[in-house]
């Protein structure tokens, strides 16, 4: 991707990609010039070959390398095994077969292209058609109060099935320390964020006017008439528990066991505490969920008409009891496919699931093969026939078959084949093995474009939510989660809630923030930067984007897909800057709306606590033209810089950086703003603590 070349290379990539070059010839382009340019800086001076951007080119310049030599190894080996054997020297011809092995091994396994994968579009390229109460709109609301930054991930690994039958050695809250015990997260501040993430979503400052925008809108779009929410409609909270299969204890809270159960792998159904399973497996983040239940709730929804849970699976037993303590009504899920030989799942007060009569989604491309056999269609989940609207709410991850794990592959959950969506994976970029890219590429059928624009699912989401109080790169990974080094989050956990009422923008969000942050580099993996991870979202917001004579028609009514939302790629991770934060007059895709808060509210415009840090003014105040900003750092520290209307609202956000000590200067052209009063707002974060400083001043025309 362009982050991998130096910056003076960058331009290069850039007109390549916009004249579709191939990438395989991009690649071999971009490692000549990296390994020339490379060469000719350093020769002379080898000292140079410590300074940042030498240090940017050297791995492209290696893994260009690796792949000349590994693949001209292959050539020359066989071509030297095959003279040996005409030669009757079978044991040189067999060495130089090994080596021949060899090279393969490396020219297809550590394969270096892999390391460049990039998107195919560049940056600040919209497609498709943004919509929603504000159109493009992703609401990003971060708290670093909201998880422990000193969560550890840790616990006893003894169980029953280890052979430590020792109640002393059973994971408990005071002996372990994961993340999604409550001591590692901050319920009142959660709320806050999720609140505040649906107020600027529908652009209102209060939830029930909030909610009620949204429903309005919603029912618009679908032909319904600007109608809110009416009694005795169901509303279907998608959460993400599937891997609740990856478990790896008995749990010996169970009393009794379920009838018939004798064996030690962990009890599969609706008995399992989250404890006794892969604690570090990331599923959905209760306390994030029970705040989308609140906001519902607070808006005039009543909780019986709430169902929540992932029907191909259960939810733990410590997260039902968490959320019917707050809401006796509600409807928790149930599915006792694994288990209906031990007990009924009713028996735990879940509310079980049904399958449909028939089958629901039809799979737009007649060769996705599950092993020998076709995958043609599935049936759903009968809640997403009922259901009048649903919230689609995903966990923020990496995924070893797709490359990321959103709200579209949040319904692998919802097709109802035997409690399994191995079927589906001929769909993805991995069809046979993890990390084993064998349809990567743009232009292939992607089965998440099919669920995406399916009537029951993507088509009747009301609102998209990605939970990223917590991440992970991988989906059923059971190692410790790890911090996000980006700024803001500057070795933090990234503690943020995404949401909009478009699919495709807030995919393509998540997916810059995962591309970004695992990148390959610092221990994580580079799953996100696989070629074709955003392959389903290009479909699924241009249909000029399918490959060529291809219809998706996932109901199969002979009604194509038409856009549904606009994708596009931020300038760089730095500034996280869409088309309409660059100009939000003339934008036309996404816009990333930012908001800071705490468990009291948003962050005010009054100064908060001195961190040695210092906004010097904004002049000449009043101004017509060019202003004028300065600010100093006594330490090194991450500088949050914009404008900020009356409404609290970003307008535009100037610098988004860590930056050492130092006085600083920027030029602003106030022209781009309609005459007002306004305010210029700096955030900063360093070791002494946080702090928000403001200066208002007034835009004349």
């Amino acid at each position: 991707m362009k982050k991998n070349y130096p910056l003076q290379l960058q331009g290069l990539y850039e007109r390549l990609k916009k004249i579709r070059i191939p990438g395989k010839l991009i690649f071999i382009i971009m490692g000549i010039v990296s390994t020339v340019w490379f060469l000719i800086r350093v020769i002379p001076k080898p000292q140079r070959a410590s300074y940042p951007c030498m240090k940017v080119a050297a791995p492209v310049m290696s893994s260009f390398i690796v792949y000349l030599l590994s693949l001209s190894g292959i050539v020359v080996a066989f071509r030297q095994s095959r003279k040996k054997f005409l030669q009757a020297r079978y044991l040189a011809a067999m060495a130089f077969l090994a080596g021949a092995a060899v090279s393969a091994w490396i020219y297809f396994v550590h394969d270096a292209r892999a390391v460049i994968a990039a998107p195919s579009d560049p940056a600040n390229s919209p497609m498709g058609t943004a919509f929603g109460i504000k159109p493009g709109r992703v609401v990003w609301v971060w708290s670093p109060e909201a998880t422990n930054e000193n969560c550890t991930h840790t616990g006893p690994t003894s169980s029953i099935c280890s052979g430590t039958d020792s109640s002393l050695m059973w994971p408990s809250e005071t002996n372990s320390d994961y993340y999604f015990l409550k001591k590692n997260n901050n319920q009142k501040c959660i709320d806050t964020m999720v609140y505040h993430a649906i107020m600027a979503v529908a652009d209102t400052n209060n939830i029930k006017g909030a909610w009620d925008k949204i429903f309005k809108d919603f029912n618009n779009r679908k032909g319904k008439g600007k109608v809110g929410y009416k009694a005795g409609e169901k509303i279907f909270i998608k959460i993400n528990t599937g891997g609740i299969w990856n478990n790896a204890n008995k749990d010996p809270h169970l009393n009794p066991n379920p009838p018939g159960y004798t064996g030690c792998w962990g009890v599969v159904d609706g008995h399992l505490r989250r404890l006794f399973a892969d604690q570090n497996v990331l599923n959905s983040n209760p306390f994030a969920v029970l705040s989308v239940i609140k906001s519902l709730v607070d808006a005039g929804v009543p909780d019986s008409m709430i169902y929540v849970g992932d029907p191909i699976k259960n939810v733990y037993q410590d997260m039902y009891e968490y959320w019917k303590s707050s809401f006796p009504n509600l409807k928790v899920l149930g599915n006792d496919v694994y288990t209906s030989a031990f007990y009924d799942i009713t028996t735990l007060g879940r509310t079980k699931v049904s399958v449909t009569s028939t089958d629901k989604i039809f799979y737009s491309c007649d060769s996705m093969m599950d092993g020998t056999n076709k995958v043609i269609s599935d049936k759903l989940y009968t809640i997403h026939e009922q259901a009048s609207y649903l919230i689609d709410m995903a966990a923020m991850k990496a995924h070893a078959r797709a490359g990321i794990s959103l709200c579209a592959k949040n319904h692998f959950g919802s097709q109802a084949r035997s409690g399994s969506a191995g079927h589906l994976h001929g769909g993805l970029i991995c069809s046979t093995n993890n990390d084993a890219v064998d349809r990567g590429g743009y232009r292939r059928y992607r089965v998440l474009t099919d669920i995406m624009g399916h009537k029951l699912l993507g088509g009747n989401t009301v609102l998209f939510v990605v939970d990223a109080t917590w991440a992970q790169e991988e989906g059923y990974v059971n190692i410790a989660l790890k911090k996000w080094r980006m700024a803001p989050f500057n070795n933090d956990y990234p503690s943020s809630i995404f949401m909009s009422q478009d699919g495709v923008a807030i995919e393509s969000v998540c997916f810059d923030f995962l591309r970004s942050e695992y990148d390959g580099t610092g221990g994580r993996t580079n799953r996100p930067n696989y070629s074709g991870v955003d392959d389903y979202l290009h479909q699924a917001a241009d249909p000029s984007q399918w490959p060529v004579g291809f219809t998706y028609d996932p109901e199969n009514d002979g009604i194509p897909l038409t856009s549904m939302g606009v994708h596009e790629h931020w300038n760089n991770s730095t500034l996280k800057q869409y088309s309409r934060n660059l100009n939000p007059t003339t934008g036309k895709g996404i816009e990333l709306f930012f908001i800071r808060v705490n468990e009291k509210g948003v962050l005010g415009l009054k100064e908060e606590v001195d961190n040695r840090s210092r906004l010097n003014g904004i002049y000449p105040n009043p101004v017509s033209g060019q202003a004028t900003i300065e600010y100093s750092l006594e330490e090194k520290t991450a500088v949050t810089l914009s404008i900020v209307d009356l409404n609290g609202r970003i307008v535009k956000t100037i610098v988004s950086q860590e930056q050492p000590a130092g006085n600083y200067t920027f030029l602003y052209d106030a022209n781009t703003l309609p005459a007002g009063l306004y305010y210029c707002t700096m955030m900063t974060s360093n070791q002494t603590g946080t702090a928000r400083h403001t200066a208002k001043f007034q835009v004349l025309k």
